[in-house]
């Protein structure tokens, strides 16, 4: 097994270790690492799913909405394959800088991957 270069470990967020030629992350809420090479990931993205512009309308007149909205704070870190498929890992609702760090080294060593955050 090699040696990972970055670990990222923090509570409530998804583990994330960085290798020379690939990087796998654990959810906060399963128990193995999925495996990504570098050359099948396309995009990372880590945002906030209810910062959009449908989000301030459907508070304004759903007031289940509202009580749903007000419970569910949480980021999500996206992982979106050349497949087409993407994987998501929710975070809290607080930014990292520690896990933006990663992030950052995951697209230094990829040279493809797009880092968005927002």
């Amino acid at each position: 097994m090699k040696e990972h270069i970055i670990h990222f470990k923090q509570k409530g967020f998804p583990d994330l270790r960085i290798y020379a030629d690939y990087f796998e992350v654990k959810a906060r809420d399963h128990w193995e690492f999925r495996t990504f090479r570098f050359s099948e990931v396309q995009k990372i993205r880590y945002y906030d799913p209810n910062n959009n512009w449908w989000t301030p309308i459907a508070m304004v007149f759903s007031r289940p909405y509202m009580s749903f909205y007000a419970q569910k704070k949480y980021y999500y870190l996206r992982i979106y394959k050349n497949s087409g498929g993407y994987w998501n890992y929710i975070t809290p609702e607080f930014v990292s800088l520690d896990l933006i760090t990663a992030l950052r080294e995951v697209k230094k060593r990829s040279g493809n991957i797009t880092l968005q955050s927002k």
